[in-house]
Order: C-alpha cells, then structure tokens, then sequence
C-alpha cells in the first residue's frame, strides 16, 4: 500500500508519552479503509510523501509549544523523531 493523502492527525498518550498519528487515505483504497498510522513510521517507510503539504490547515494542527505553555502537556512528553 502507498498513502495517498494525509487527511486528519491526532496526537494520542501510547506508554506514556505523547505519540503523534496521521489519518492516511491509501491509493486504491477507499475512504472507509484509511487507518491512523504512526506519524515518523509513515515518514520512514514513504519518505517521497510530501506530508507537509497535505492534511489540515494550521488552525486544524497540534501547536505543542501553545500546548506545553498552557500546562496541557509536559515538555518531556512529547516524542520527536526525524
């Protein structure tokens, strides 16, 4: 399977830490069979992706720095890989 389009991210608590996952449409696929998928694992396995450009606008993005500065989240939490 090959993504197709990123169209939603959520950011979910998996042994606690703060783990971000995308929505994924896969090509050939319909809508009803997208799945929510590791955000660095898709970013590993299909890095000519172009994630930036698809998905939610900003005002749809997790902004951790707004999180953390409100007391939502710890700073220590948050997983970030590249």
């Amino acid at each position: 399977m090959i993504p197709e389009t990123l169209l939603d991210k959520r950011m979910v608590n998996k042994y606690n830490k703060l783990i971000i996952e995308q929505l994924i449409k896969w090509q050939e696929d319909s809508v009803e069979d997208t799945t929510w998928e590791v955000a660095h694992k898709i970013r590993e396995e299909f890095s000519t992706f172009d994630i930036w450009t698809q998905g939610s606008s900003y005002e749809g993005a997790i902004d951790m720095n707004l999180m953390v500065n409100q007391g939502r989240i710890n700073k220590k939490d948050i997983v970030v890989t590249t």
